[in-house]
């Protein structure tokens, strides 16, 4: 079908001796006819990196052309080196497909007008044609990366043979699974955002290779297998999640930054082995949520990762012992809060007023208040356990009932 279309560009620019291109609906090139003369700054740097950016897509897009029916003149921009074109917008039914650019200089005459219609209507039809290919190229991606991460393993062989005789990943060893869910909500209590579509996730993975992950919309988020030649390490694994909770929040108008958590699976050597990079991924979101994060590395949550493995989704409170019980209403969250952070520090009081923002011997006097009232003593290894233990837990399984 490329080809076709390189031949109906060719055509054209041969009958109207002018130099033409063809983008797609995010001013990306597809094919372009040979020079004849006119050729300008614009165009030569776009054919070199394929896609319009800065600027260039600033002034493209600020006339409007995303809403272009009719073909119009757009004027030239000396400054970006931009000759005046003929824009032809392409659309299906419903959707645009892209836009013809012809250098005019000076305007077509009726005949050339009519070719240049005639021509982007073939146009507009073989890239429909590729559009319809690709969303069902897409919908097998789909329900291949899925099927990837089911609790049945004949689904899972299935998808790995299914996607190595399509050819994907070829050159890929490892496999990474990142979860983008809302904040808010939970698998047994769904917000009421939207799944993601194709493009969304498209532009938040840009600019990775298309060819470098699969996805999936799940319940209200989506799942992307990441691919990648060697290990993808904890630092860079972290700086992704954040790359792509911010591009998330923007694309969604969440610009808060937490409005989207992304939980990171550990690294699957292998596409049989994504499933258990996907159960990570989950568990990280939860955890995330439930420390108030925007991203959960799985490599980094600690003894987190311990807790969530254990799909603790409900406590029988009734036998919990009677001095954990008790806390939350007897103690305020400042209080607790601070206990928590003293446990996590590894009981270092220095590291929790760092932490806190709090004088030391505040965090002396409180935490002795805390010992005296509650019988808990801190200094004993079985309670700072205990206690440790019943924070991270309540936390965990409050967010998911």
């Amino acid at each position: 079908m490329v080809s076709a279309l390189q031949n109906l560009v060719d055509s054209l620019g041969h009958t109207l001796q002018r130099s033409i291109a063809v983008d797609d609906a995010e001013i990306r090139l597809i094919v372009y006819s040979s020079h004849y003369g006119d050729e300008d700054r614009a165009r030569t740097q776009s054919l070199v990196e394929r896609r319009v950016t800065g600027r260039m897509l600033e002034y493209l897009t600020g006339h409007g052309i995303k809403s272009w029916r009719e073909p119009k003149y757009m004027d030239g921009d000396e400054t970006l080196g931009l000759k005046r074109r003929l824009v032809l917008p392409l659309w299906s039914r419903h959707q645009l497909l892209g836009y013809v650019w012809i250098i005019a200089e000076t305007d077509l005459n009726p005949e050339e007008m009519a070719a240049s219609i005639e021509t982007s209507t073939h146009i507009a039809d073989v890239l429909s044609q590729l559009a319809e290919h690709e969303r069902q190229e897409e919908r097998q991606r789909e329900t291949l990366a899925r099927s990837l991460v089911a609790e049945d393993i004949d689904s899972r062989d299935n998808a790995s043979r299914k996607l190595n005789g399509l050819g994907l990943f070829t050159k890929t060893r490892y496999f990474t699974a990142v979860l983008i869910v809302p904040a808010q909500g939970s698998p047994s209590s769904p917000s009421q955002a939207e799944p993601f579509s194709r493009d969304e996730v498209n532009r938040v993975m840009a600019p990775r290779l298309r060819e470098t992950y699969l996805f999936a919309p799940v319940s209200d988020g989506a799942l992307v297998v990441l691919g990648s030649e060697k290990v993808l390490r904890q630092a860079a694994a972290e700086a992704m999640a954040r790359d792509i909770q911010k591009q998330v929040s923007l694309l969604r108008g969440s610009e808060g930054g937490n409005a989207w958590v992304i939980g990171v699976g550990a690294p699957a050597n292998g596409l049989g082995s994504v499933h258990i990079s996907f159960r990570q991924a989950v568990a990280a979101a939860k955890t995330a949520k439930a420390e108030g994060l925007g991203v959960g590395v799985w490599s980094s949550l600690g003894p987190a990762t311990l807790l969530a493995a254990l799909h603790v989704e409900k406590l029988d409170v009734d036998i919990v012992p009677e001095e954990l019980r008790r806390l939350s209403t007897a103690y305020s969250p400042e209080t607790l809060r601070l206990v928590e952070v003293f446990l996590d520090t590894a009981g270092s009081a220095a590291r929790t007023a760092e932490v806190l923002h709090m004088h030391r011997t505040t965090v002396y006097y409180q935490l002795g208040q805390f010992q005296q009232s509650s019988g808990l003593k801190l200094d004993d290894g079985s309670t700072r356990f205990l206690l440790h233990l019943w924070f991270k837990i309540q936390r965990l399984t409050t967010l998911w009932q």
